[in-house]
């Protein structure tokens, strides 16, 4: 007991050290005395790229969820009933590399894809937004949960991210495609494509659906009962538990997506931020309309969290920017980062 204990112990401290390495990089850069020079910007986005890839080459492949994939991984990809392209890339990485080998790869494959998705969204005069992306992503629960856990819905996340892109900048055949690639990958994406059509509603309607969206799920429970109908048959993962913060993450996400609501309304921010935001809440909106549930809720909010990192820098860079003030939000956010990186479950959930 005690050589598993000193062993956990080393472990933790490792991960501690090496993710709080990853976020002093940027910050380093950011608030350097004098100009700094466009390579200096390139150097830094190339090691948090590394890094994050690194991360998931020395702790992927062991999550729970994961392991589920594994085990599936061996079988004929067509012999399953939805979401074949993630199969069918599965089955051929099992082909030729050996366990935990081709969740790794998957995993740092979403990190190179995200890397690709903040290049795109940003210009490259924008280098101070995109290494502020960067070090933003793995601050989020999403990081560890989606890439390093539910690795299908992550990687179907980023693609519709891909989508996105193309979608706010008029290219409706390249999201489209993003779209239908997202949905093969994990099915349930169809309402992330969803989320991303209704960018253009106006702030007003997005405020309505915020506020009747978390009494939904609630409300359809009882109204079926009554007609004896269980919504709990009809949900999936229904019944499923994954931790003690259901409700937390709510009022975080749900305050959240009010605050950006309201930013963008009294501060100038580019066109493209703000059709962000408004996805961002409408993503919200749909995962409180599953509230009720667990899992569900908490598995729908994860496709709006890939969102953040393309949002809060701009908010940052436009409304807050000073060094002074750049160092403190870093040490906020690291603090916060301290907390979730320490987390018993989500250390557990990749096998830490």
């Amino acid at each position: 007991v005690n050589t598993n204990s000193i062993l956990i112990s080393r472990h933790m401290s490792t991960w501690i050290i090496y993710l709080v390495v990853i976020q002093l990089m940027p910050l380093l850069v950011l608030i350097r005395p004098g100009n700094i020079i466009i390579r200096d910007f390139q150097i830094m986005m190339v090691l948090q790229i590394a890094a994050l890839s690194g991360f998931y080459l020395i702790w992927g492949g062991y999550s729970i969820d994961a392991w589920r994939y594994l085990s599936r991984f061996t079988h004929d990809p067509f012999g399953f009933e939805e979401e074949w392209l993630f199969w069918i890339i599965g089955n051929s990485l099992n082909k030729i590399l050996t366990d935990p080998w081709p969740l790794k790869l998957l995993s740092v494959g979403g990190v190179l894809l995200f890397a690709l998705a903040v290049v795109r969204w940003f210009k490259p005069s924008q280098m101070k937004e995109r290494i502020i992306a960067l070090a933003l992503f793995p601050l989020l629960p999403v990081f560890f949960l989606s890439l390093g856990n539910t690795i299908r819905q992550g990687l179907a996340s980023i693609i519709i991210v891909h989508g996105i892109v193309w979608l706010i900048r008029a290219r409706w055949i390249g999201f489209a495609l993003m779209g239908l690639v997202g949905i093969l990958f994990h099915e349930v994406a169809i309402l992330f494509v969803i989320g991303a059509l209704a960018f253009r509603l106006p702030a007003r309607i997005i405020y309505i659906f915020l506020a009747f969206a978390p009494f939904v799920s609630y409300s359809a429970y009882f109204l079926l009962d009554l007609l004896g109908i269980n919504l709990d048959q009809i949900i999936r993962y229904s019944c499923y538990h994954e931790g003690d913060y259901h409700f937390l993450k709510f009022a975080l996400s749900y305050g959240l997506s009010i605050f950006l609501l309201v930013i963008r309304n009294i501060r100038s921010l580019p066109d493209k931020t703000n059709y962000l935001i408004k996805i961002y809440a409408i993503m919200v909106g749909i995962s409180s309309i599953f509230l009720m549930y667990e899992v569900p809720f908490e598995r729908m909010l994860q496709y709006g969290e890939f969102l953040l990192p393309l949002i809060i820098p701009s908010v940052l860079i436009t409304v807050f920017w000073s060094k002074i003030i750049i160092a403190l939000v870093w040490i906020g956010l690291l603090s916060m980062g301290l907390v979730l990186w320490t987390n018993r479950s989500i250390m557990d959930t990749l096998g830490v």
